[in-house]
């Protein structure tokens, strides 16, 4: 059950002439449904916070004429980006790690990514990637990883990441100037302070991750991860389509996968499916 739906369901509870053991019941899982919103906009608040206090730290270096180098670039149109990219690689030397959303890529962009992971493992540069699960339904993705993998690339897949990134030596970031429109451009992000809480999300991330190809399920859990993220975000109210775009799958397979949740706990809606899916402890 979404906020939405919240007071739909009190609607129908005011209705109620007399309240036999069903209706208590009903009540009950709304108080519990509403604590737990509760609990959810306690914790947006605080990841809020934390992001705001980021954003004076860096606004505070962007006030700071003693330091020379500036937080933020921007490189306007995927043209600049790709020219940079050229550029930056060639003087990478340690390690690069990916944040690579969006599903399946198309074979060009994934040669050009190969051609320059054999360039950097050539200079012995460590590489880390996570992609998205869906694109390991995508063959030439899994050609991809496969021969980046005999370069001694590490890939990985998660249900969801944030954003699109690439971090260089923990030196600088290539960051999305907005996200989901990388066709805009990007911002490099050179702050110190910036890059490692860039880097600590990264190997939060590559924790909860697996190796490219392993079909991930929680600890003896009923769900897959993308099942997971997926009722998580319908739960909070999310559009199909924004779900999508989170996982990198089609909006027809978004509901092609509520549909079997729906059947897996004998839901006949999307109502009954977030009551039934909290009871059977899936959004805990």
């Amino acid at each position: 059950m979404s906020a939405p739906d919240v007071p739909t369901a009190i609607d129908r509870l005011n209705t109620v002439d007399t309240v036999d053991d069903d209706h208590l019941a009903a009540a009950a899982q709304l108080m519990t449904l509403i604590a737990e919103e509760h609990r959810r906009a306690a914790e947006m608040a605080a990841e809020s916070q934390a992001r705001l206090t980021l954003l004076r730290q860096l606004a505070a270096r962007v006030g700071d004429t003693a330091d020379p180098t500036p937080p933020l670039e921007r490189l306007v149109g995927m043209e600049a980006v790709h020219d940079w990219m050229d550029e930056e690689l060639a003087r990478v030397t340690d390690e690069v790690l990916i944040f690579a959303p969006g599903g399946a890529q198309s074979p060009s962009s994934l040669e050009s990514a190969l051609e320059r992971n054999r360039d950097l493992r050539t200079r012995q540069v460590a590489i880390r990637g996570i992609l998205l699960t869906s694109a390991t339904h995508d063959q030439a993705t899994r050609d991809y990883a496969r021969r980046s993998a005999q370069l001694g690339v590490q890939t990985r897949t998660v249900a969801s990441l944030p954003l699109r990134m690439i971090v260089w030596d923990g030196q600088v970031a290539l960051l999305p100037i907005e996200i989901g429109r990388d066709e805009l451009g990007a911002a490099l992000v050179r702050d110190p302070v910036a890059l490692r809480a860039l880097i600590a999300l990264f190997e939060t991330y590559w924790q909860r991750s697996v190796p490219f190809g392993v079909r991930a399920l929680p600890d003896g859990g009923p769900l897959s991860p993308q099942e997971r993220v997926l009722l998580q975000a319908l739960d909070q109210g999310s559009r199909d389509e924004d779900v999508a775009a989170r996982l990198g799958i089609s909006v027809r397979t978004v509901r092609r996968m509520v549909s079997d949740l729906a059947d897996r706990l004998g839901a006949r809606s999307r109502f009954q499916l977030g009551i039934l899916a909290h009871r059977a402890g899936w959004l805990d």
